[in-house]
């Protein structure tokens, strides 16, 4: 199974996050109080009538420019506080990466006069979805191909919906 990238560099973050409450002195790490988000209440009503306070509803406007300052803001403050750990962050990361298999591929299953299944290339984060038809011997055709459409993009997530089995 190909785990995403950015699935590993989320539990290496998590894996080295040390306890920031200690003071320069004590750990070595750099004196910063880190950012503090403001308090905004925002009123949430369901449909149902329940009603709910959200303290932090601002954030959720992705294009407003206090969000993004607030956001680059937490960025740097990680980035002060888990520099002393760069170089194992590097280690674990080459570590985790060189047990998974890159070049994997799914199971084929056969629909219709077809058989359908992923694979994915050395250095790609994204599959590639083939089909081939009348026999696993046949000429390979590329439906989607993950890595062609994700290349250049910051983010970029491919939905693929199969027909349900029988």
């Amino acid at each position: 199974m190909k785990i995403p990238s950015a699935f590993l560099i989320f539990i290496l973050l998590m894996s080295v996050l040390t306890a920031c409450t200690s003071t320069e002195k004590e750990t070595g790490l750099p004196d910063v109080k880190p950012p503090v988000a403001r308090i905004e209440p925002f009123e949430i009503v369901s449909k149902h009538g329940h009603r709910r306070i959200d303290n932090y509803y601002w954030l959720k406007n992705r294009n407003d420019s206090a969000v993004i300052e607030y956001l680059k803001a937490e960025n740097a403050y990680l980035d002060t506080m888990m520099a002393h750990t760069k170089a194992f962050q590097e280690k674990l990361f080459n570590e985790m990466r060189s047990r998974i298999k890159e070049d994997d591929s799914s199971v084929p299953y056969r629909q219709d006069d077809y058989y359908y299944y992923t694979r994915y290339i050395t250095g790609g984060e994204y599959p590639v979805y083939c089909r081939k038809k009348g026999s696993l011997e046949a000429p390979e055709e590329i439906i989607v191909d993950g890595n062609e459409l994700g290349r250049g993009q910051s983010f970029f997530k491919l939905l693929y919906f199969a027909k349900p089995q029988p």
